[in-house]
């Protein structure tokens, strides 16, 4: 546990090497088009404003805050589902880093945290425009989403410890995760709203852990106060997962990069 405990502390004085290695992760993909980092609000918004466009009328009839609930959650979900996809690669890609011994493992999560963060920044950066036009989404309820972000970023960071460990020593389910998630998106209500799509997608809505992880942020950010359900899921499933990703943590870190 010592040992754990100084990597966690290791992380500050490593600042450096993950944020500055993070932000140039998510500029890299965007550096030769002229936007930059706000490639991400394009291809954001334009996603969100086709499925706004083909799906609106049949999906959210009676709803005029689905371009705020698309605006927030498909860029949230990806986010999670990049927790589990590019946290399987995160030793690959540090591999050679680590094997000098200059940072700690946990240095590569947080650089894998700042790349995604910037991501995701960006990407919800239409959400501003939905609430110039919405402007009674601002009340009370909005300040939930301190405890919300609490809970994503906690989830976000085990989750990625996770599978960063897992991929030590299954290298050859990366396909398999990948599937999964894509199966997730669609069993997730991110484009269709819970309990209105039949009682099977809401037993199926209610079960699913990313539905929670998801409302606990959205919900605020919308005006709206998360159902106590959601918090209920959404802490116990968090708290499961940073358990997990200790105790993996704590029986691999010593030959987890001679797997790699």
């Amino acid at each position: 546990m010592q040992a754990i405990l100084a990597e966690f502390r290791s992380v500050a004085t490593s600042w450096r090497f993950w944020s500055l290695f993070g932000f140039h992760d998510a500029q890299l993909p965007m550096h030769r088009t002229r936007f930059g980092l706000l490639f991400y609000t394009f291809q954001s918004l334009l996603r969100v404003t086709v499925i706004f466009l083909v799906l609106g009328p049949a999906v959210a009839a009676d709803h005029h805050d689905y371009f705020g609930y698309l605006s927030i959650g498909l860029p949230l979900f990806g986010f999670y589902s990049a927790a589990v996809t590019s946290g399987y690669g995160i030793l690959t890609r540090n591999k050679i880093i680590l094997g000098n011994g200059n940072v700690t493992y946990l240095a590569c999560v947080m650089r894998f945290m700042t790349e995604h963060s910037v991501r995701f920044a960006f990407s919800i950066l239409g959400f501003a425009g939905y609430l110039a036009v919405y402007p009674e989404t601002f009340n009370s309820a909005m300040l939930l989403l301190v405890p919300g972000i609490v809970i994503a970023v906690v989830f976000i960071f085990a989750t990625a410890l996770t599978f960063m460990v897992v991929s030590s020593f299954l290298p050859n389910i990366s396909e398999a995760v990948n599937s999964i998630m894509g199966i997730m998106f669609f069993a997730t209500p991110l484009l269709w709203y819970a309990g209105e799509r039949g009682e099977m997608r809401s037993l199926i809505a209610m079960v699913n852990p990313f539905t929670h992880l998801i409302a606990v942020v959205r919900e605020p950010a919308l005006g709206r106060v998360p159902e106590a359900l959601s918090y209920i899921y959404a802490c116990s499933f968090t708290l499961l997962v940073v358990a997990v990703s200790i105790w993996l943590f704590g029986v691999t870190r010593r030959w987890m990069i001679f797997k790699v």
